[in-house]
């Protein structure tokens, strides 16, 4: 059953404009141009729209408030209007007098409200001011005031505009959940609001109104859109100045807030005092009232906006899909650059939350940026405009490096660091590999262990892209052997000694600095005096090959006497890559203390390892802590040389094959 319709429903009014003129003295203004629609009971209405749009002009209407200049309205149930509410207020009246005055308005009688006006107290959340002035609340706290009041209504229909616009978090949450509550019952509502989430929540059908007229109507989600699209189809710096000018006016208010909390805090609590304390904390929830009000503003405007570029990068990428697919090269760029562009205001959209939102919020918003730029940088793969999305990639992980106290979580967003940093060195064209460029940086200049560190990661990276090179030349140089081509597989075994030699200075390079920042004693009282690679008749020596016997022996020398110490040790490929980091806590092996001079050993009885240089790094640590007394990083080295081994890689398998026949 339809309980309201419009049929073509106008409404003028009559403005002056001269009144020393005769001629064109009075205009029509026509705020609603032939409207219509129907309602049926139990549904809800959205309208949507820029204010001066028609939206209150049309509620009025509906409400009995105004009468239409044209046209036909029928509403069949009793009607509870939440339009301009406050109408009718007292300011000189305190919050509860003013809750009899604006009960008896909507036809309750005293004792009505008597025996409902605690639960109307606490509804709103102001039962410390309730006995204070209307005059000293805030607008959000009059509207909570009123709303709650006017809650004790049971109507059919109901007409909302922007009633739960006001108030904190939890007292729209409240009001929110008594609308969704009433609906849930079969009432009737017709709800204006800023926020399309709320639109999108409460709402079966929507109304896009501009200038009077209805410019789209049918799903929530379509209208909202169109209404999006129009909305902020201009400049985009007109969404984000929005955001910080709202913004800077918080951390205006939040700093009010906290000269008003010194002042309560210095206030002596006395007799005498009572009334100024008491000013003082009204003008505080006064202010907060403005903080959640301006919040609840940014929050809206955040949902909206990347609800339309959400919604418009899902429409560019189908129109992507559709070019990759007619294969039209001048189609896919344009998309692709539209793409991009999308997903760079995203970012920016979310770099922007991160200015309001609570501390909570951040860790998703950090995850959400990571995976916008990973879009981003797939877009143009191998391209300047990927480096620059590697770049800014690089420095949030570094942030959040920095922010991050969990271990397991450092080490994963370490090793996420370290992939962006090989893939950023191998886009650099420029600089192939980068020695002269680091011959520059380290010529004449004194540096600090971080800078060295730095350099020595850069010099990894530039290891592992020539071990690419190298491999992949080894194969093209087998495939022109079995071709025959012999001129070709020369041509690729002098590229491959140039790499080597290139590879070898790097190497000399980084072990160089490496020596520099080596050892690092954070505490005096214990250090590791030698460390020995020693073979199957314990012997010391440097070179092993693939399932020998291979032991780590380091001596150490303790001053003082140490509980449960930690050894550790770390194995390298002499490009950086981590081979493995064992220690003593990890294999369950407890030292109850050391006191003097002693031995640790480290056995492995068939070594895993294949062909080249390795590096490793020594240390003992407290149980609890990784912070060591003595370190030694990759101070120590030793190769692993041919045997009847071919194996292409970094670890030695022991394995067998076998083959059937039938």
């Amino acid at each position: 059953m339809e309980v309201i319709t419009l049929k073509n429903v106008s409404k003028s009014f009559r403005l002056e404009h001269d009144k020393t003129s005769l001629k064109n003295r009075f205009e029509n203004f026509y705020a609603l141009k032939n409207i219509s629609f129907s309602l049926k009971k139990g549904e809800a209405l959205g309208i949507i729209g820029e204010n001066g749009s028609g939206k209150t002009t049309l509620l009025k209407i509906i409400a009995g408030i105004l009468k239409p200049t044209s046209g036909t309205v029928n509403v069949k149930g009793k009607i509870m209007s939440f339009i301009e509410l406050g109408v009718g207020l007292q300011p000189e009246l305190t919050g509860s007098e003013n809750i009899f005055l604006y009960g008896a308005l909507l036809g309750f009688s005293r004792e009505e409200i008597k025996k409902k006006i605690n639960s109307i107290i606490e509804f709103s959340g102001l039962k410390k001011f309730i006995d204070a002035k209307l005059r000293t609340y805030s607008t959000g706290m009059q509207m909570r005031l009123v709303f709650s009041t006017a809650m004790i209504n049971n109507p059919d229909i109901l007409l909302i505009d922007e009633v739960i616009a006001v108030g904190d978090e939890s007292f729209q949450k409240k009001s929110f959940n008594k609308i969704n509550n009433l609906k849930s019952q079969g009432k009737t509502i017709i709800f204006v609001s800023h926020s399309m989430e709320q639109i999108k929540a409460v709402c079966d059908k929507a109304i896009f109104l501009k200038d009077g007229k209805i410019k789209a109507k049918g799903s929530p989600d379509n209208v909202i859109y169109t209404y999006l699209k129009t909305v902020y189809k201009r400049d985009n710096n007109l969404v984000f100045n929005s955001f910080d000018k709202k913004i800077k006016e918080i951390l205006r208010l939040k700093k009010k807030q906290k000269e008003i909390t010194d002042s309560i805090s210095k206030t002596q609590k006395n007799i005498f005092n009572k009334f100024r304390i008491r000013s003082l904390e009204l003008k505080f929830e006064k202010n907060k009232g403005k903080i959640n009000e301006l919040k609840f503003s940014l929050s809206d405007l955040f949902e909206n906006y990347k609800y339309l570029l959400e919604t418009n990068l899902y429409l560019t990428q189908q129109k992507l899909t559709s070019a990759y697919n007619k294969n039209d090269s001048k189609l896919i760029k344009n998309f692709e650059n539209r793409k991009y562009e999308i997903l760079d205001d995203l970012k920016k959209l979310w770099i922007t939350k991160i200015k309001f939102c609570d501390k909570t919020e951040k860790n998703k918003i950090t995850h959400t940026l990571k995976m916008l730029m990973r879009e981003q940088s797939g877009i143009f793969k191998g391209t300047k405009r990927e480096i620059n999305v590697l770049n800014k990639f690089k420095e949030l992980l570094e942030k959040e490096i920095k922010q991050t106290k969990n271990h397991k979580i450092k080490e994963k967003l370490l090793e996420e660091l370290e992939n962006i940093i090989i893939r950023i060195f191998r886009l650099n064209k420029e600089n192939k590999y980068g020695i002269k460029t680091i011959a520059r940086t380290t010529k004449g200049k004194k540096l600090d262990n971080e800078k060295l560190g730095n350099l020595i990661n850069i010099l990894r990276k530039k290891v592992l892209f020539i071990d690419d090179n190298i491999f992949n030349l080894q194969l093209e140089k087998k495939n022109y052997l079995i071709t025959k081509n012999k001129d070709k597989a020369k041509e690729c075994e002098k590229e491959i000694t140039k790499l080597k030699q290139k590879r070898k200075k790097l190497i000399g390079e980084m072990n160089r600095k490496q020596k520099v920042i080596g050892v690092q004693r954070k505490n005096s009282n214990v250090r590791i005096t030698s460390v020995r690679f020693l073979d199957l008749n314990n012997n010391e020596i440097k070179k092993f090959k693939p399932g020998d016997k291979f032991t780590i022996e380091i001596t150490y020398k303790a001053i003082k006497k140490l509980n449960n110490p930690v050894f550790g040790i770390g194995i390298f490929k002499d490009d950086g890559t981590h081979i493995t980091g064992p220690n003593t806590k990890f294999h369950n092996f407890k030292i109850d203390f050391i006191n003097g001079k002693g031995k640790v050993y480290y056995t492995v009885d068939s070594l895993p390892l294949l062909e080249g240089s390795y590096l490793v790094t020594v240390a003992i640590h407290p149980y609890n802590s990784f912070t060591p007394y003595d370190v030694h990083t990759r101070l120590y080295s030793f190769k692993v040389i041919k045997n009847h081994i071919e194996d292409f890689g970094t670890f030695y398998i022991n394995a067998k094959w076998k083959i059937e026949k039938n």
